[in-house]
């Protein structure tokens, strides 16, 4: 309850942040923060609950307004996350954890706003007509095995490409070891389990081909230090450019039931379902695609 709750109000807070664009006025009063909550699809996780009594709305609005009343008064805050936000049975809020990043006055406006992904990538990521395996492998450990192995052994049925240095043969799928080798048009998701210095010519490639989406299991960005960051930031600029939607790096996988979609480098495959999760943590995904297995429920 206070997960869903706490990741809702924290997708308001973000586009209340993204549309403010001056630091001269109160973003944020009780009316409109009010309106807020009412707009929340999670609208009936709020209310009473097996006893507990209904979040405290008072409090809920207040907290928004604080945040709004900080944007105004802190412009150096680039960002805010406040996770967990616990609702105790009493309906009291509890903040158990901040976080406040700071940044220069002028970064926020310096920001150029990325495009928006649109409608024909997203399809491409989750119901992509075909896909590349980038950096397939014979070997049983390797990233490139296992993501082709489960991306078989769903089901899928589009188009499955790999490439390979040596162009070897790998679970049936014969793989190139050059991108212009493959068919144009045939392939719109790009599976990535290549190294990062290999990664911008291989999205280059890709776009060539007509891919649209990439995910990336790469390591070496963000969590690098000074340069993996460049990196990371060099290859997001370029993707968009290319006009490929890039979910990443460092990532674990993409699954979409309806397509019989397992692209992702561990097991399982949850059941098909309406249940959709997506997690910066590779352990709770993992545990959230387990527990419907055994619970009888589904996943999309």
């Amino acid at each position: 309850m206070s997960t869903s709750i706490a990741e809702s109000i924290r997708h308001h807070i973000s586009s209340f942040y993204v549309h403010s664009e001056s630091s001269n006025q109160i973003f944020l009063d009780e009316v409109t923060a009010g309106e807020m909550i009412d707009n929340l699809a999670t609208q009936k996780l709020l209310g009473e609950f097996r006893g507990e009594r209904a979040v405290d709305r008072g409090q809920l609005v207040a907290l928004l307004v604080g945040l709004g009343r900080l944007a105004d008064e802190r412009p150096d805050a680039a960002s805010v996350d406040i996770n967990p936000l616990i609702v105790q049975p009493s309906g009291e809020l509890v903040a158990v954890d901040g976080l406040v990043e700071l940044g220069g006055v002028g970064d926020a406006a310096a920001i150029e706003p990325r495009p928006r992904p649109s409608g024909k990538q997203f399809r491409a990521l989750f119901e992509p007509k075909g896909v590349l395996v980038a950096g397939a492998s014979t070997h049983p450990g390797k990233f490139g095995f296992v993501s082709l192995h489960n991306l078989l052994a769903a089901g899928y049925a589009g188009g499955v490409y790999g490439t390979n240095l040596k162009g070897e043969e790998v679970l049936g799928v014969q793989t190139v070891a050059d991108i212009a080798d493959l068919p144009d048009g045939k392939i719109d998701l790009v599976f990535v389990c290549t190294p990062a210095s290999a990664n911008p010519d291989l999205l280059r490639a890709c776009a060539a081909k007509g891919v649209r989406a990439a995910f990336l299991t790469s390591a070496g960005y963000g969590e690098a230090g000074d340069a993996g960051r460049l990196a990371e930031d060099e290859l997001v600029a370029l993707a968009d450019e290319l006009g490929i939607l890039l979910a990443g790096p460092n990532g674990q996988g993409v699954v979409s039931t309806p397509v019989n979609l397992c692209a992702q480098i561990v097991a399982p495959y949850p059941p098909v379902g309406t249940i959709g999760v997506a997690s910066q943590s590779g352990n709770f995904v993992s545990s959230c695609s387990e527990l419907p297995r055994r619970a009888s429920r589904s996943c999309s």
